[in-house]
């Protein structure tokens, strides 16, 4: 209500004090991106098509997993396993071991008095986590609720090689993987500007978008992300929130609708792609009294419900 009052200040403080409280509820995300919305104003100018740039290159921080109670790490080269300070606590090693007991992170079943460590590949290989490849460095945290979280740090045009293939498939042509792999990064990068006060900037599932890692890679997705280099969306001059999905069901929405914050290039529009496509259709079923608990949860009294027209 205060965003559509224009009353942005205000609306941008009870947004984060929701997400400052409620860190992981369903609805984090939209409340971010009404954060970021309270942030930037709709502009009072004619409105453009996004335009591309070419972006510089950086890191990306990947959250892989979360609640883990052991991890087993190898690699076909050395690794070494260092504290948050970058700080060796280990030889180089080929494989290892980490469990969590008593509160403590144990290294090859030897306690530790660190609850971060950072796994580095001392000749730039793979690092395999739990059987899966990865590129680039692996952080582990002991969270808050006695287990572990794992992140992978690594290059945006490497993480883009480890998530095209994954949301779309390797045999499309190559022109359709480099405007994927355009929308991929943009998003990405979208997030890690909005996401600094986090220790991880997306997720590797469709919270965010989907990320396979090494093993996912292909030569046809990655010859596409290698043809677009750096190129991102731009919309006044800032990262476009570049949304995708696997079909719309044959229309669009806008998102105003969706998040009550204007965004002038997310409009609804016609997708026939999508009506043509596997699981354009599907069907729920709710019986009354389920429509009306749900609808009183949301705090709307609706009483008995009679009929639905």
């Amino acid at each position: 209500i205060l965003y559509e009052k224009n009353r942005y200040k205000e609306a941008l403080n009870e947004f984060k004090v929701y997400v400052k409280r409620y860190p992981q509820d369903e609805k984090r995300d939209a409340a971010e991106f009404m954060i970021e919305a309270c942030q930037r104003p709709p502009p009072a100018v004619k409105e453009r098509r996004p335009s591309f740039k070419k972006a510089k290159a950086e890191n990306v921080r990947v959250l892989l997993a979360t609640g883990l109670q052991a991890i087993r790490l190898d690699s076909t080269s050395m690794f070494e396993v260092r504290d948050g300070y970058g700080k060796n606590i280990s030889e180089k090693v080929q494989s290892a071991i980490l469990t969590i007991s008593g509160g403590n992170i144990r290294l090859d079943g030897k306690s530790i008095s660190h609850d971060r460590l950072v796994i580095v590949s001392t000749e730039g290989q793979w690092l395999n986590l739990n059987g899966t490849p990865y590129r680039g460095d692996l952080r582990i945290a002991k969270s808050a609720r006695g287990d572990m979280d794992v992140i992978n740090v690594l290059d945006v045009e490497a993480y883009l090689c480890g998530v095209v293939p994954k949301e779309m498939s390797p045999q499309w042509p190559l022109e359709a993987l480099k405007a994927q792999a355009v929308a991929a990064r943009t998003y990405v990068l979208y997030q890690k500007e909005k996401g600094k006060d986090r220790d991880y900037d997306v997720i590797a599932t469709t919270a965010s978008q989907v990320y396979g890692g090494a093993g996912v890679e292909s030569p046809m997705s990655n010859q596409a992300v290698d043809e677009t280099k750096g190129m991102v969306l731009l919309y006044e001059g800032q990262l476009a929130l570049t949304y995708f999905h696997a079909n719309s069901g044959g229309m669009t929405e806008e998102a105003r609708r969706v998040w009550n914050a204007d965004v002038p290039y997310l409009k609804a529009v016609r997708d026939d792609y999508s009506v043509k496509a596997p699981g354009c259709s599907w069907k729920l079923s709710l019986n009354i009294d389920k429509i009306r608990v749900a609808l009183n949860r949301k705090g709307l009294d609706v009483g008995q419900i009679e009929k639905l027209m």
